[in-house]
């Protein structure tokens, strides 16, 4: 059973895998035996039950997190996931303890990413580049990006720098999730076969390159997308700088002035609460409020709630 394990998953994946399970194991044990023991015909009421799993969301949601930060690769996306309630099934404490990845990924170190810029682009960092800015711009769970001025031209673009070894440690976790879910809950299966399916592309920026150009090259046949009538919507799709685009590193123009997600749905939340006469945090509180009444009736709410 070990040869097959280690064939499987490769030593370093098997070593994931087993890292993973120390939280996954226990915490899924914690869950099915709280809801064994507030089962209704035990005597136990809804809000006794309901307390029982939030104390348990407290404690397992953070657990969930510390693991998250230490082993990386896709139990960052997995994270995100919940962050943004894919899927409608995560409790509001797991989404809000998940929040933290949606805007401060764990990054590496310059050196690694330089290594990376100059093994694929064939030079010196500084042959193809000037101004590469060492700290990222932003980090995310298959890479991270960077700002920086093509050399000789000077134009503003943004790298994206693919983590060595990303592919096969994001591969092994999924299938130590898949593994697991067999196993507890394999409704869940499907899923991640689907997720296995997309990674084809994934981790391949030339093709992604090749799509920034014909989603482009498409939003250029409808005026309506191009932003320049006073009822048209602007769309502005960054242009590749192919000469400088491999299968780890995407270059692309620098879209400025720009905002993150993040902040520009703070934005969006100010503008809905300023509508509402209220402040940002009282509709927020107010949304929170909603979602953790739907969840503790066991239905799904219609339209955005507090994490959206």
């Amino acid at each position: 059973a070990s040869y097959v394990a280690v064939d499987t998953f490769g030593y370093d994946n098997l070593k994931r895998s087993m890292s993973y399970n120390q939280v996954a194991i226990p915490g899924f044990v914690a869950y099915k035996y709280t809801d064994w023991k507030t089962k209704p015909e035990r005597g136990v009421s809804p809000e006794e039950r309901n307390a029982a799993f939030a104390k348990l969301d407290e404690e397992w949601a953070g657990k969930a997190l510390e693991k998250i930060y230490e082993l990386r690769g896709f139990y960052v996306k997995n994270g995100q996931m919940i962050a943004g309630n894919v899927g409608d099934a995560a409790p509001p404490i797991w989404q809000d303890t998940m929040k933290p990845l949606l805007d401060d990924c764990p990054n590496i170190p310059f050196e690694v990413v330089k290594g990376v810029v100059e093994k694929d682009l064939g030079g010196d960092i500084d042959d193809f580049f000037d101004d590469f800015e060492t700290k990222p711009l932003a980090a995310a769970s298959i890479g991270q990006v960077h700002r920086a001025r093509v050399k000789g031209t000077g134009e503003r673009v943004v790298v994206k720098v693919q983590y060595p070894g990303v592919e096969g440690v994001f591969r092994g976790d999924v299938r130590t999730i898949k593994t697991f879910c067999q196993l507890a809950m394999p409704e869940h299966v499907p899923v991640f076969d689907e997720i296995e399916k997309q990674f084809m592309t994934e981790f391949d920026y030339v093709k992604e390159a090749e799509n920034l150009s014909m989603i482009s090259a498409n939003i250029a046949k409808e005026p309506k997308f191009l932003g320049k009538g006073a009822h048209e919507i602007g769309i502005v799709v960054p242009k590749p700088i192919t000469k400088l685009c491999t299968k780890n590193v995407l270059t692309m123009e620098e879209l400025h002035p720009a905002q993150k997600l993040a902040d520009g749905l703070k934005e969006d939340l100010g503008t809905f609460a300023k509508l509402r006469g209220m402040t940002p945090e009282a509709l927020t509180e107010e949304e929170r409020k909603l979602d953790e009444q739907a969840w503790a009736e066991g239905r799904e709410r219609e339209g955005p709630g507090a994490t959206e």
